[in-house]
């Protein structure tokens, strides 16, 4: 087992020094180790008492497991944050010769400087622009790296009681680090826009991120799907930590949405997972954006677990006997845990007069005490309430979805 000889060094945010108030404990410790192409080194055991707002500086000997791609970073301690900037690793070789692996630089810079740093304070309005990205910034011959695959930037906080460690990956050329959020976008089936162009900004209780524009598809943000936003469709998304910032706790959505073949488009729901703490932030959207309608809004985040269920209907009618009668359908939904609803489907949300031949008609409907629980049987009575009709009307239906948002099941 060969050993290498490596400089290490680390820098901490200043603002860690002033939410702890130098009250730090002997047993406070951070844990590190790296991931190479040939296996896992041994983990430094870094005392926080240690550490100070300059920058922490050691040596160690680690085991040689070839090229690193992965810094594992976890905070060992009782009721402490702690928010790390960046680690460096400096490595000599066999010939004496050093590979230093700096952060980004550049050309006209003294020292080094984050590329994160970079992108968010003097690259903002690159960002927020509709025609150039961060993929400019560091296609720009003033921007150089310098053997990125050791420079491991991370600018998040670690905290005892909640997300406690880190994966930081760095990979040969420009960075690319590991998507911090995962964004799931649900259309809904009743949704007719086919160019729709959404923008969101997550707004947490420590800071909030920059409108992002999710059509973009860039290094920053990737999708699985080419055709976005489509009827009844679920689209993922993985936002880098270069767009991301550290929002602290996501208790607010905005969201921004044009429709640029001026067709209504219907958001159902939009969940957030946080791929460092695994914490899942779920907002009810429930809004129609469009030509006329507003296209801007802001959604709070839901307890599922606290909150009523939410559950759309939507009706499909093959044909109808009578054009101008005052139709309504009583339906009557069971659930697995015991518990039964019923309601009188009449103010449809898509069409002034329901149950028309050809047309879809869309519900919402709030359920209390049903919690996580699935629906066993639905039963449905159409009725005509006008005194003038004597005769019968026939009402055809071609099918009736209904769809669970908060647990997103679907029933047909």
């Amino acid at each position: 087992m060969l050993l290498q000889s490596y400089r290490f060094r680390l820098k901490t945010a200043p603002e860690t020094f002033i939410q702890q108030n130098n009250n730090i404990s002997n047993s406070n410790t951070l844990l590190i180790y790296f991931k190479g192409e040939q296996g896992l080194t041994q983990t430094l055991f870094i005392p926080l008492n240690k550490l100070n707002e300059d920058i922490y500086e050691n040596k160690f000997e680690l085991v040689d497991v070839g090229n690193l791609s992965l810094a594992h970073v976890k905070l060992d301690g009782n009721n402490i944050r702690w928010k790390l900037n960046w680690i460096e690793l400096e490595r000599n070789n066999v010939d004496g010769e050093k590979f230093i692996f700096k952060p980004f630089e550049t050309v006209k810079g003294n020292g080094f400087i984050n590329l994160r740093d970079v992108i968010l304070n003097t690259g903002r309005s690159l960002l927020d622009s509709s025609t150039i990205c961060a993929s400019d910034l560091l296609a720009d011959p003033r921007t150089l790296s310098c053997r990125v695959d050791r420079i491991f930037p991370i600018n998040r906080w670690l905290d005892s009681n909640r997300n406690q460690k880190l994966d930081i990956f760095i990979k040969e050329g420009p960075a690319q680090f590991a998507p911090i959020y995962t964004i799931i976008i649900r259309t809904g089936t009743i949704s007719s826009c086919l160019q729709a162009n959404i923008r969101l900004a997550l707004i947490g209780d420590g800071a909030s991120t920059i409108p992002f524009d999710l059509n973009s598809n860039s290094n920053l943000i990737q999708c699985t799907t080419k055709s976005l936003f489509q009827s009844g469709s679920k689209d993922l998304f993985y936002l880098s930590s270069f767009e991301s910032v550290d929002i602290g706790q996501l208790f607010h959505l905005q969201i921004q949405c044009d429709s640029h073949d001026n067709l209504p488009y219907y958001c159902e729901s939009i969940e957030i997972i946080n791929n460092l703490t695994d914490e899942k932030y779920f907002f009810l959207v429930n809004h129609w954006f469009g030509p006329n309608l507003e296209q801007k809004i802001s959604v709070p985040v839901i307890d599922r677990n606290k909150e009523s269920n939410i559950f759309t209907i939507s009706i499909k009618t093959t044909d109808i006997s009578n054009l101008n009668g005052q139709n309504i359908i009583y339906i009557h939904i069971n659930f697995t845990n015991g518990k039964s609803y019923e309601e009188a489907l009449s103010s449809s949300e898509t069409h002034q007069t329901p149950f028309q031949k050809d047309n879809i008609d869309f519900f919402l409907v709030v359920i209390d005490n049903i919690g996580d629980n699935e629906i066993s049987n639905v039963k449905i009575c159409f009725v005509n309430k006008s005194i003038e009709n004597t005769t019968q009307i026939q009402w055809n239906c071609s099918w009736i979805e209904i769809r669970d948002i908060f647990y997103q099941r679907n029933y047909w």
